[in-house]
């Protein structure tokens, strides 16, 4: 970069000098003392310099730009294990640079297989388990191994169960993905009966939202009990619901709860 600027100072000058000189000969073209040959070569030599100051300073936005990004900064104290890229190599997207070993926490590292990866929803969506506690997870690799097929998931460590477990040691968790596709996902709940209503052959329900203003839900009827249905639907346990005086609600009409043994 220190090269490129002295590079781009000497274009400067130049192309200050090429203007100077063809600022100069110009009267003396129009009083024909100059050939137009020089004329012509000066015009060039000057726009010479101006291109070849544009390129210099372009370049010197690309290595501004790299320079700015050189630096890489792990997230907690670590121990470098291993390093996989050196510098001046050219990294592709996603590309590991080197594996840490967190000083005061673990990182666990599962491989899962091309095809156990869940096509109706994002990994994101799915659940994990180790020896039947939660695993959080913390990053999900980008690059697919060419040779295995297999997508590197990292997973927080946190906790006394992940103590007994050494570097290098290979364990197993269960993954817990959904089988609908994301518009599928819902919440199976029961609701009263009396606060489903059927209209054009679709079920739904009027659930209040912010400042009790009422807002119409779809659900799909899984079972039905005495008093209740099983639905699934985007409702959560503890959302109030209209089951009284649902007639002719329009969304976004405020309505005022109250108490069942008034």
């Amino acid at each position: 970069m220190d090269i490129l600027r002295t590079d781009l100072e000497i274009a400067e000058h130049q192309l200050s000098h090429a203007e100077e000189e063809l600022a100069r000969l110009i009267p003396l073209r129009e009083a024909q003392m100059v050939s137009p040959s020089q004329l012509n070569d000066l015009k060039l030599s000057a726009n010479t310099h101006r291109l070849n100051k544009q390129r210099l300073k372009q370049q010197l936005e690309i290595d501004q730009y790299r320079f700015d990004r050189l630096k890489h900064f792990a997230p907690r104290d670590s121990q470098v294990l291993q390093v996989e890229a050196h510098p001046g190599e050219r990294l592709t997207q996603g590309q590991r640079i080197l594996q840490l070993l967190p000083l005061d926490e673990k990182q666990l590292e599962c491989r899962v297989t091309r095809d156990q990866i869940g096509t109706n929803a994002p990994i994101e969506y799915s659940d994990f388990l180790y020896d039947g506690k939660p695993l959080t997870l913390r990053n999900i690799g980008r690059t697919m191994d060419q040779d295995t097929q297999n997508l590197s998931l990292y997973f927080d460590g946190h906790g006394d169960h992940f103590e007994s477990l050494l570097v290098g040691q290979r364990f197993q968790i269960a993954m817990l993905t959904p089988t609908e596709s994301l518009e599928q996902i819902g919440k199976i709940t029961k609701l009263p009966s009396d606060a489903v209503l059927l209209e054009e052959g679709k079920y739904h329900t009027w659930a209040l939202g912010h400042e009790n203003r009422v807002r119409r839900v779809e659900v799909e009827i899984l079972d039905t009990l005495a008093d209740h249905f099983i639905v699934m639907s985007e409702i959560q346990p503890g959302d109030q619901l209209v089951v009284l005086g649902h007639g002719n609600l329009q969304a976004g009409q405020e309505v005022v709860p109250v108490d069942g043994d008034s």
